[in-house]
């Protein structure tokens, strides 16, 4: 997290200036690809981090195929195939991009000398899935294929394509946590996955999730970047043991117009707090420290002030769940690495007690 906003903050104040520029968007694109694989293993280690509700499964296809029709190259054609009136499911709208983004990308990789991509997405009774996957349920499911016409896989290939850190690719060019992340994800939301692949004739990879009814009201994705005013002038309270993060956090929060107290740990957040409590809006603090973690950091400052806002800014939450540490007492909870944008939207919506949720079902 620390590389990646210091690269950002880097890239706001060399834009005239080229070759530190360029060097700048280096380490971004560097930082941004260990982020992206960091976030991949997080899936893994937080399923319960997933935001469920009813989505449509062809408008989130659709999404995907507009970014690919863009990024694609032109000797791939796309082509999209919607059955059926209702195709909402329950789930996390930004993990199954990732699981459409995943298959897509690979159905690129197995079409080097171009082809089609179908997505298709229609439903089906979960009796007629019984054959295949004895723990399907009487409901109806939405099912969503992604097909190519590419070099296929053998059935030696096709039984290890969900493991771990496997992958057919060249070293360098893949993770080989793809699939594994799509296996994952799909467990997670109660579906199953169907894979048919024939060498030289392409693959077709079919994902199966409950139905559900459409909501009431059309319920947006949520958005990358909340539009609007995203700094403020308050006094914020950050409290890191790392000096790096610690110094990086008060420059974006500082340039964000906040006005930004910090502390190396627990007591002496205890104490600027308590210098300080008339005018600290926000405390934002790790989660793991030395002598005294963020949890009873919290716990001490609420018995001085229980109003007090506490936002957690962590690496990692021990297996236990965002809406856990909420009912611990803390008002947000944003996980490293994060976006500039991220954080300074987050610390806005805490600041007006606008929800910031991660409760299934509830809209943050």
């Amino acid at each position: 997290a620390m590389i990646m906003n210091a690269t950002e903050l880097l890239r706001l104040h060399a834009e005239d200036h080229p070759y530190l520029s360029r060097y700048a968007e280096m380490i971004a694109s560097a930082t941004e690809r260990g982020a992206e694989i960091t976030r991949q293993i997080l899936l893994f280690a937080r399923p319960d981090s997933a935001q469920l509700r009813p989505l449509s499964l062809s408008q989130l296809a659709a999404e995907v195929c507009q970014l690919l029709r863009h990024s694609f190259p032109k000797n791939i054609t796309i082509e999209t195939v919607w059955e059926g009136d209702n195709d909402f499911i329950l789930a996390d709208w930004s993990h199954l991009h990732q699981v459409l983004l995943n298959l897509a990308l690979n159905a690129r990789d197995a079409m080097p000398d171009g082809g089609t991509l179908t997505i298709r997405v229609d439903r089906e009774r979960g009796e007629n899935l019984r054959t295949r996957f004895p723990e399907s349920g009487p409901e109806e499911y939405v099912a969503v294929h992604v097909s190519d016409t590419g070099v296929g896989m053998d059935e030696a290939t096709r039984a290890h394509i969900f493991d771990p850190f496997f992958s057919t690719k060249e070293r360098g060019k893949g993770t080989g946590l793809g699939l594994a992340i799509v296996y994952g994800i799909v467990q997670n939301h109660r579906g199953f996955i169907d894979v048919q692949s024939t060498p030289g004739q392409g693959t077709t990879v079919t994902l199966y999730f409950p139905a559900t009814s459409p909501p009431a009201r059309s319920v947006p994705p949520p958005e990358e970047a909340e539009q609007g005013r995203s700094g403020g002038t308050e006094t914020i309270l950050v409290v890191e043991d790392e000096e790096a993060i610690r110094e990086t956090l008060q420059e974006i929060l500082s340039s964000a117009g906040y006005t930004v107290l910090t502390a190396a740990n627990g007591m002496e957040a205890l104490d600027q707090y308590q210098r300080h409590q008339q005018d600290i809006a926000l405390v934002i603090t790790d989660l793991h420290m030395p002598s005294m973690g963020g949890k009873e950091l919290m716990k001490r400052l609420q018995e001085i002030q229980p109003t007090l806002k506490v936002m957690f800014a962590t690496g990692s939450l021990d297996h236990c769940s965002p809406s856990a540490v909420l009912e611990d007492g803390a008002n947000a909870v944003i996980t490293k690495p994060f976006r500039i944008q991220e954080l300074l939207t987050t610390i806005r919506k805490t600041l007006e007690d606008r929800p910031v949720s991660y409760l299934e079902g509830e809209e943050a």
